[in-house]
């Protein structure tokens, strides 16, 4: 049944019956990377919308600390990085893959900081710390100074809260609340000045720093509760903190993504070539939108390195009338298990009864042979006794007895025969 089913299968693939099926984005990522490649960042492949390997994605929550002198900062610090950006999420993800949860950002200097950093040691006021940051909407003006690093901690708790800004109410039940950053909120800064004007997200972090303060953001994320406690805040009605998860923009490298990440990846770029102007239309899009069935993977490898998000490299064209067996195997795999399966059924029973067949049909003639033997005779004792021949006749005598007229016997004619 084996070499059926690969019959079948080698059938389906050489013959063209089989249609490349439609890719979410994550599909089709997956599909360059096991071929060493990422999916392409041109713009005018094909008249029909294909996936892009540009895409949107969410940090984990940023925790707003303060501007911190960047002397005491850079002091006895080795682990710096240059960024291609001055991004704060950036510094987040380089410092995550080693494990360290406290990051500061200068412009495109990123350090991964040690647990024993005091917070309370080397503060400036916020003025310091006024660098444009580069693909950012709610900390873009906190990438640090000329004298000052914007320092933040990572925090990975998960909150049942949808928008990218996290706003908390303290009163009898202390809870997180899910606002849009654009909402008016009250403000809770650091310093805890009261501002009885309500205003967005970015507009409060603007006030607090006016104050010489940053919105809260050292809070314990698990314990609503204690997060309360922990700067007595006693709010009965929502206000804004200093936690955010940060929107930027990336390009596919071939990376393996788990399922656990992609839940940060939040749209993706799909493309095509308008048929009218002939000019690239292109839309970020839900990244799960299975409609698109051509994919377009690179063939220069860039995977582990960082590359201008704008750089276009050569592409080349996945689907089914060049797909190599190995990829066509995943359009073709329900069309097979549908058609073969049936198929291997059938085969199974047509054996079966060919089987009982045969069986049925040497047992009658059998059965037959037997019958034949039972109504003849023996021949057995026939063929010994045929065998017998009639004994040798040269030595016999033979005694005649002549006609006698008289009635009288004459023994004078006795003769013997040689």
């Amino acid at each position: 049944m084996i070499s059926v089913w690969w019959l079948l299968r080698s059938l389906f693939l050489h013959t063209g019956m089989s249609q490349l099926r439609a890719v979410t984005w994550f599909e089709a990522q997956t599909i360059c990377r096991e071929n060493k490649q990422s999916l392409t960042v041109w713009k005018n492949e094909s008249t029909n919308f294909y996936w892009t390997g540009f895409y949107k994605k969410t940090s984990h929550w940023i925790k707003i600390i303060d501007c911190y002198n960047a002397t005491e900062i850079q002091y006895g610090n080795v682990n710096f990085v240059e960024l291609r950006d001055s991004s704060p999420q950036l510094c987040q993800e380089h410092c995550l893959r080693k494990n360290i949860s406290l990051f500061a950002v200068q412009a495109r200097k990123c350090i991964c900081l040690s647990d024993g950093f005091d917070y309370s040691k080397s503060k400036l006021d916020p003025s310091n710390c006024n660098y444009m940051c580069s693909d950012t909407t709610l900390l873009s003006t906190d990438c640090g100074g000329e004298t000052g690093f914007n320092v933040f901690l990572t925090d990975t708790t998960i909150i049942n809260v949808y928008s990218r800004c996290l706003s908390v109410e303290c009163g009898a039940t202390p809870k997180f609340t899910d606002y849009s950053c654009k909402f008016l909120l009250s403000s809770i800064c650091s310093n805890l000045v009261d501002d009885w004007l309500y205003s967005s997200w970015t507009k409060t972090k603007d006030y607090c720093k006016s104050t010489g303060a940053y919105p809260v953001g050292n809070l314990t994320l698990s314990n609503v509760t204690m997060a309360c406690i922990e700067y007595n805040l006693s709010n009965t009605s929502p206000g804004w903190i200093g936690v955010v998860k940060e929107l930027h923009n990336k390009q596919d490298q071939g990376q393996l993504i788990t399922y656990p990440d992609q839940k940060f990846i939040t749209s993706c770029m799909k493309c095509r070539v308008n048929y009218t102007t002939q000019e690239p239309q292109c839309q970020y899009e839900f990244c799960n939108d299975n409609s698109i069935s051509e994919v377009y993977c690179s063939k220069n490898n860039s995977v582990g390195k960082y590359t201008d998000t704008t750089s276009e490299i050569s592409s080349t064209l996945v689907t089914t009338s060049g797909l190599p067996i190995d990829l066509k195997a995943r359009s073709t795999e329900i069309l097979l298990i549908q058609i073969v399966v049936p198929v291997v059924l059938v085969l199974l029973f047509l054996s079966g009864l060919i089987f009982a067949v045969v069986l049925y049909i040497r047992r009658k003639l059998s059965k037959e042979k037997d019958s034949k033997v039972d109504t003849n005779p023996s021949t057995n004792d026939s063929r010994i006794y045929s065998n017998v021949q009639p004994q040798n006749s040269d030595n016999y005598c033979e005694l005649q007895q002549p006609y006698s007229t008289s009635g009288s016997t004459d023994y004078s004619q006795l003769q013997f025969d040689s």
